[in-house]
This record gives structure tokens, sequence and C-alpha cells, in this order.
């Protein structure tokens, strides 16, 4: 019995002393993108940019709810994501220079940022807006040309929750 005794001690000695062997560390960096000079991650449900070369991260985004899946623009100057701010996700761009973030989709299904096009005109997200069983999510895409220009920022009238709003253009196979 006194042997087991300082087995036992020794091992609960040895283990409460010692870093676990299955510990990771912190992961502090989530679902970066990468331009020629800046890096975006995201961090605590927000959007940070930090130099590539390394240096302080700086917080891009403080609104309450969560932004996910950053892009950079072909351009590297604007960064679409994806956002819940009210209640379902959405797809949404700022420029990297500052300002709020503006919104491209309401619709009440997630929309989820997936890139943007070649020709950085128009930002690539799949939703389930046209779902059915078989294929839940099709590709979509969002026309940034009205935010970068102003033209219109939402829509005109906002039907009910129940009632998909079709912001975006189907890609086809």
């Amino acid at each position: 019995m006194k042997i087991l005794y300082k087995l036992l001690r020794s091992l609960i000695l040895t283990f409460s002393f010692s870093k676990p062997l299955y510990a990771q560390g912190t992961r502090l960096v989530c679902q970066p993108t990468i331009s020629a000079k800046p890096i975006v991650f995201v961090y605590a449900d927000d959007l940070w940019l930090v130099d590539r070369e390394g240096g302080d991260a700086h917080r891009l985004t403080t609104n309450i709810g969560s932004e996910s899946n950053p892009h950079f623009s072909p351009d590297g100057q604007t960064l679409a994501f994806s956002a819940e701010y009210g209640g379902n996700t959405d797809v949404y761009v700022m420029s990297l220079s500052g300002g709020e973030p503006r919104r491209l989709t309401w619709h009440h299904g997630e929309d989820a940022v997936q890139g943007w096009t070649p020709d950085g005109k128009s930002v690539l997200f799949r939703s389930g807006r046209e779902g059915y069983p078989t294929a839940l999510t099709k590709f979509w895409t969002a026309n940034d040309i009205l935010i970068r220009f102003g033209t219109k920022t939402r829509p005109t009238s906002c039907p009910n929750a129940t009632t998909p709003i079709t912001s975006g253009r189907l890609i086809r196979p």
C-alpha cells in the first residue's frame, strides 16, 4: 500500500508541474487572408489588420455581432466579409483605409463570402436562397460597384423576414 501511495504521489507531482503533452497553445488567429502588404484575420469575432512583416494588430471592426470569412479584393484596397449584425449573416465590404462596413446583401438566410471575381467588381458568396434538398447552397455574386460609387446602399423596400430578397446574381454551371 505504501508503494502504491508513493507511485500515485509521484505521478500527481509529475503531471501537475509539467505542461500537458496535448496542449496546442492559444489560437489567436482564425481565418487569415493575405494581401501583398497587410494580413486580416478574425479574433474575438472582430476583424484585425496587421502588416505582413509583423507589428501590432489594429482592430478594423467593433460592431456588435460577429465577422467572418474576410477576403481582399484583387487590388488589395477593399475587404469583403460575412457579418452577423441583425440576426443573420450577410455580405459586407469596407475600405482598408477606414470607414463603416457597407452591406451588400439582404436575405433572411446565411450569405457567406467566398472571395471576389477576378476583375474585382463583384463579391463571390454562397447562399441557400434557391436551395433544395440535394443542393443546399449555390454561388452568387454581389456587385460591389453599388458600394464603391455610392449609387445604392440598400434596397428601397425590405419585405418581411420570411420573403427572401434577391440581391445578387446566381452563377450557373
